[in-house]
């Protein structure tokens, strides 16, 4: 399941044990209140939503099964219900800070992880509500956030005008993806979904800094934990798509979906 050829267990091992004591510090901060100004407090309690979802993946990249994994998602969506802050992850522009109803590059490859793992995990309606309500709560209009939230719900808007004013790198980034969820054509989007994993995925994701090429770098610099289109999956599932012509690239999460969908 490790998807970098040269990554050792003992790697991963390494990367877990930082992140769950980093974790573990940031929670004692958080819940003794030592900070020195309430910005820093905010930046901190947003980053326990980060790295539990960081360690999450870990563990499926160790080859933890989906059962396991649970319990972990339950906590990834008890920080982010928590401690998830629209100031602290939208877009605030110019010297007025102008709020946009965008969130900024790293929130939202977060959020779109955090909500394909719970579609993925069949997180109960409840647990997963929260998610999708505080994008509802942001002002957030993103297609792939939509589609994804839509789980439950089956609301999804194809016609939903995105709410992008400035800075588009989002929009460009999951353009293929959002061709693929509104193609109605299950054999067309089968054939899309393997060129993009092979071709495109893990490109796309070149401007995330600190995530491309994090294999390269040493375990305290906590940025490695595996490269998943965790995002491809929740979508295979939700529109029933067989990913037998694509089950076996690198990228894909497959071990979430262990049976033909």
């Amino acid at each position: 399941m490790k998807n970098v050829n040269n990554i050792e267990s003992l790697y991963l091992e390494e990367c877990l044990k930082i992140r769950q004591e980093k974790l573990r510090r940031t929670l004692d901060l958080v819940e003794n209140d030592r900070f020195a100004n309430d910005n820093l407090k905010r930046i901190s309690q947003l980053s326990l939503f980060y790295s539990s979802l960081q360690i999450l993946i870990i563990k499926y990249s160790y080859g933890i099964n989906k059962e396991e994994l649970k319990g972990d998602i339950d906590n990834v969506i008890d920080y982010f219900d928590r401690f998830w802050s629209g100031d602290k992850t939208k877009v605030f522009d110019g010297r007025d800070r102008l709020e946009l109803n965008q969130y900024r590059l790293e929130p939202h490859i977060y959020l779109v992880w955090a909500l394909s793992i719970a579609v993925l995990l069949d997180v109960e309606e409840t647990k997963f509500n929260k998610l999708v309500f505080k994008i509802s709560e942001d002002g957030v209009k993103d297609k792939v956030l939509n589609f994804l939230s839509s789980y439950y719900s089956k609301n999804y808007n194809a016609k939903l005008i995105e709410g992008y004013e400035k800075y588009f790198e989002i929009p460009r980034m999951y353009l293929r993806l959002k061709n693929i969820i509104d193609n109605n054509s299950k054999e067309e989007c089968e054939k899309l979904i393997r060129e993009y994993l092979k071709k495109d995925w893990y490109n796309s994701y070149k401007k995330f800094n600190g995530w491309y090429n994090s294999h390269l770098l040493s375990p305290e610099k906590l940025s490695f934990a595996g490269y998943w289109a965790f995002e491809i999956a929740a979508v295979v599932k939700l529109k029933g798509l067989d990913d037998s012509k694509f089950r076996d690239n690198e990228y894909y999460p497959k071990d979430m979906l262990p049976y033909e969908v």
